[in-house]
């Protein structure tokens, strides 16, 4: 969202689980094209918003990525909001 990264994932996922009991999180990021080209993100789960504002997050994110309404399951979703604390890259 410009400051914080923004996960959307399903209720109920393990994941989610995980970051309740310890915000301590990594989000690593590769490349499509070369695998030793990444990003790692170290941060703290600042907050978990559920209901209609994640429903309505998953939609925009397919429709930006995919051109379309998301298609997947219409599960109770949640968007994690991380706050970035220390970030890697490696680009040989």
């Amino acid at each position: 969202d410009g400051t914080d990264i923004l996960i959307n994932t399903l209720e109920g996922r393990q994941k989610l689980k995980n970051m309740e009991a310890n915000p301590l999180v990594t989000v690593t990021i590769i490349s499509g094209t070369d695998f030793f080209d990444w990003v790692e993100i170290r941060g703290r789960v600042m907050s978990i918003e559920s209901g209609e504002a994640a429903t309505a997050h998953i939609d925009k994110l397919s429709e930006q990525y995919f051109g379309g309404p998301f298609g997947g399951p219409r599960s109770p979703r949640v968007i994690l909001r991380i706050n970035p604390e220390r970030v890697v890259e490696h680009n040989p």
